[in-house]
């Protein structure tokens, strides 16, 4: 078995890169300005002009040069609380938040900025084995496999292969974040990783978490395909039967032709409805070995009369279209600016953009030319790069401004 990070070295400047790599899109944050002032203040300085100081400074890219010296602080201050195992962050807040693409009310775990960068410490430490045990088709929350990777193998598999996914079977395993076992997570990590300092903060991190683990962690994404991880590969490497010819000759049967995981959506293609039941029943002994067990409201169902609704999308054998839930929202936004012949909003433009990948990736043809959507994206490209010019212009005239004073 392999383990990983045996030669690896904790240095204060993968630190300060984890620090840099954890504010790349958060420098603009209030919180941000309050981590940062807390390491600036100075005896008899005012707490709140410093923070104020800190917000103007990082609000454009090219003043932020001046917290160069207190980020290497805070990377040798963090470093030494490594080493010395003594790591110490404010508890995680929680928060109830409605979700409105699955219609769930979800409770979302609010952490500090210091404990956002140890989890980028580890990340960074652990992304070699993370990406080498999360399986093939493990999609979500991993760079470059998304809701279209899935959705792609999808397609070709039920269209290039109809005897292997003649049958399906789609589930959902019950509340997975909250229902991961924390002390069972950590024996795998341990038994995976050897660098001490960096078990050190994993422990530490996962003892912060309320019930299994948080939902808005940078490091949880990682750590829940990876738990998962297991289960995929017992799936696709265990799960099957022996069977003996004619003449003695032993063959190996697998019971799932073909398997896909986005997160804690599962579905299993194979050529026959028994070979299902028995992959139904070994998942769900392996789940049962993790503390996981599935939702009831799954059966399997003939692939060429079922379309399968996953990812946002709606996959058959002839073509793939949004899902309901989504297309009413496309439909209402394209109605709204048909209905206004005027100049789009910025935030009117930027849905037009995001849902249009949607209309990308699905056979939405008819829609598209109904509604003018070319036309219309088109259009908010245009809104959006001149908001993006205007504002670039300003900022540039400010830190003009900045650097005379």
């Amino acid at each position: 078995m392999k383990r990983y990070l045996k030669d690896y070295v904790l240095t204060t400047s993968k630190v300060e890169e984890a620090i840099y790599d954890c504010l790349k899109r958060k420098w603009r944050r209030k919180d941000v300005a309050y981590f940062l002032a807390s390491y600036m203040t100075e005896e008899g300085d005012d707490i709140h002009e410093v923070i104020a100081y800190c917000r103007k400074m990082a609000r454009y890219k090219e003043t932020r040069y001046v917290f160069a010296d207190t980020i290497t602080k805070i990377a040798q201050i963090l470093y030494d609380e490594i080493k010395n195992h003594d790591i110490e962050v404010e508890p995680i807040k929680y928060t109830m938040k409605y979700d409105s693409t699955s219609m769930k009310i979800r409770e979302i775990g609010i952490s500090s900025i210091k404990q956002q960068i140890y989890d980028y410490i580890v990340v960074n430490a652990c992304r070699t084995m993370f990406m080498a045990k999360i399986g093939f088709y493990q999609c979500a929350s991993i760079p470059n496999r998304g809701q279209v990777y899935g959705k792609r193998a999808i397609e070709r598999w039920i269209r290039k292969e109809p005897a292997k996914t003649k049958y399906y079977y789609k589930c959902d395993i019950r509340k997975y974040y909250p229902s991961v076992n924390k002390r069972k997570l950590k024996r795998l990590i341990h038994r995976d990783v050897k660098d001490l300092d960096i078990l050190y903060i994993i422990d530490t991190i996962l003892d912060t978490y309320k019930n299994g683990l948080c939902i808005g962690s940078y490091l949880s994404q990682f750590l829940a395909n990876y738990y998962l991880s297991y289960i995929y590969h017992y799936m696709t490497e265990e799960s099957y039967s022996v069977r003996i010819k004619k003449y003695g000759k032993v063959i190996r049967v697998n019971h799932v032709a073909r398997i896909l995981f986005y997160l804690d959506d599962i579905i299993m293609f194979s050529s026959s409805i028994k070979l299902l039941n028995r992959a139904i029943a070994d998942l769900k002994r392996c789940l049962i070995k993790y503390d996981l067990q599935l939702k009831e409201d799954s059966v399997i169902k003939r692939t060429a009369n079922n379309p399968i609704d996953m990812m946002g999308y709606v996959i058959s054998v002839k073509n793939t279209i949004v899902r309901k839930r989504v297309y009413n929202k496309i439909f209402r936004l394209f109605l709204k600016c048909n209905r206004r012949r005027e100049i789009l909003s910025l935030h009117i433009s930027r849905r037009i953009l995001s849902y249009n990948s949607y209309l990308t990736h699905s056979n939405l043809y008819l829609f598209k030319q109904r509604f003018h959507v070319d036309s219309f994206v088109a259009r908010a490209k245009k809104v959006v790069r001149y908001y993006d010019r205007c504002k670039f212009h300003n900022e540039t005239r400010t830190i003009q401004l900045l650097q005379t004073s």
